[in-house]
């Protein structure tokens, strides 16, 4: 599976969104024709049997929110120091021991793209040394400002190592690393700027992505992470067959929807059947009658 990844992960084959993924999530938001409403962390998610019920934080204070159907995106990580109520076993093991990786990404701002002056057109490079990968970019930047490579992207202890690390640390680390295999990292004024993330350390997701490691239980590990709880529906690499990827993520998210309808649909079929039910046993009373 590791294989499998690093081969995907070095692929021309591999897509970029040309202008960067946030493009993405704009048109995601220009589509919505409702209010979105930001820096409100949910502490409880409380499934009913019908309705789920969302409290959460607005100014400090709590509010609770009956919602008919939720679309759950919250990586497991974060969701099991949350209240829950209503899951049954299943999920609350499946919360509870999902496993999940730390990753850390150092990306550099430079002067000019040097790497494509060795031919070097997208893709990545092994540097060792816990830096683990480098990406180039395969797009085209302005070349008065500069462009970009992401120096390092570590998964598991490695990332670790460099998430304990405070920023300057961590930025100098790397470039000396790096500069073994690109030494014009080290010239005056190359680097323009760093920028760094520890995704281990980070609140809102406490971890890089989840890992399926265990063969026997890959397939029912993501599917029961998926699994609904009555109105209550799951999303994101945790719920995919392809973990850590934004593929993965997209893939599953289209799939609780596909049930969400399906459910929807299927409980306006029951109610329509029971009242027509209903109708005709009343009907025949009266001819009884």
């Amino acid at each position: 599976m590791f294989l499998g990844d690093i081969v995907t992960e070095i692929s021309h084959d591999l897509l970029q969104i040309k202008g960067g993924t946030q493009l993405l999530i704009d048109r995601l938001v220009e589509s919505i024709k409702v209010p979105i409403k930001c820096n409100q962390p949910v502490v409880a998610i409380k499934v009913r049997s019908n309705y789920t019920e969302i409290d959460y934080l607005e100014n400090g204070q709590k509010q609770t929110r009956r919602c008919d159907y939720v679309l759950c995106t919250i990586p497991f990580s974060v969701m099991r120091k949350m209240e829950l109520e209503g899951f049954d076993q299943r999920k609350i093991d499946s919360i509870n021991n999902t496993v999940y990786c730390p990753a850390t990404k150092v990306a550099f701002h430079t002067k000019e793209n040097f790497w494509s002056q060795q031919g070097i057109k997208g893709g990545a490079s092994f540097s060792g040394a816990g830096v683990r990968q480098t990406y180039y970019p395969s797009v085209k930047f302005n070349p008065e400002r500069g462009s970009v490579m992401l120096a390092s992207y570590t998964i598991g202890d490695d990332a670790d190592r460099l998430g304990n690390m405070t920023e300057q640390q961590r930025h100098s680390y790397v470039k000396e690393v790096v500069s073994n295999v690109h030494p014009e990292l080290q010239q005056s004024g190359m680097i323009l700027e760093s920028a760094s993330i520890a995704w281990g350390n980070y609140e809102w997701s406490a971890g890089g992505c989840t890992v399926h490691w265990d063969e026997e239980n890959y397939t029912a590990s993501y599917l029961e992470a998926a699994r609904p709880q009555n109105t209550l529906f799951f999303a994101g690499e945790h719920c995919s067959k392809y973990p850590a990827w934004l593929q993965g993520s997209i893939e599953s998210a289209l799939e609780a929807i596909y049930d969400i309808v399906s459910h929807k649909s299927a409980s306006i079929l029951t109610t329509t059947y029971s009242n027509s039910v209903q109708t005709i046993q009343n009907r025949a009373l009266q001819v009884a009658a």
